[in-house]
């Protein structure tokens, strides 16, 4: 029990190391009165991200946190994935109604997203909201948590 609970808190820090980067660098730009990161250390950021990734797969597939299962693109699982994208547009559309019938435009959530990576790089944003939180919340929780 100590060990899945050692793996775990293990893994969701290792899982952070692309934030803490981006957030001291951010710091760092921001201190030297600069908003936006200079591309050299956007490609950076990209690069440790991307390293950050590949480590997340090798120490979870050492962990056996996971397995990979060969045959991924079939007709069902293309079907479920496209089921959940129409779910998930439903959804957000309902959801945006009734924030707006509330008179809220943006979520706290939405807001706080918007401020931490305005006028940055969209590859970075791309990266580090729809690639990188995914895989690694995936491994930590899934694979780590659930197993």
């Amino acid at each position: 029990m100590f060990e899945k609970i050692a793996v775990i808190l293990g893994l969701g820090s290792f899982s952070q190391i692309s934030n803490l980067f981006y957030g001291f660098a951010k710091g760092i730009s921001i201190n030297l009165g600069n908003n936006k990161l200079s591309a050299w250390t956007v490609l950076l950021l990209i690069i440790i991200s991307i390293v950050n990734i590949l480590l997340m797969f090798y120490f979870g597939n050492k962990l056996n946190l996971f397995k990979f299962k060969r045959a991924i693109f079939t007709k069902k699982n293309i079907a479920y994935v496209l089921m959940g994208i129409i779910t998930i547009i439903i959804i957000n559309i309902g959801g945006t109604f009734l924030l707006n019938l509330n008179g809220i435009n943006n979520t706290a959530n939405d807001e706080t997203i918007y401020q931490i990576f305005y006028g940055e790089n969209p590859i970075l944003i791309i990266l580090f909201l729809a690639i990188l939180a995914p895989i690694t919340e995936e491994i930590v929780f899934r694979g780590g948590i659930v197993g």
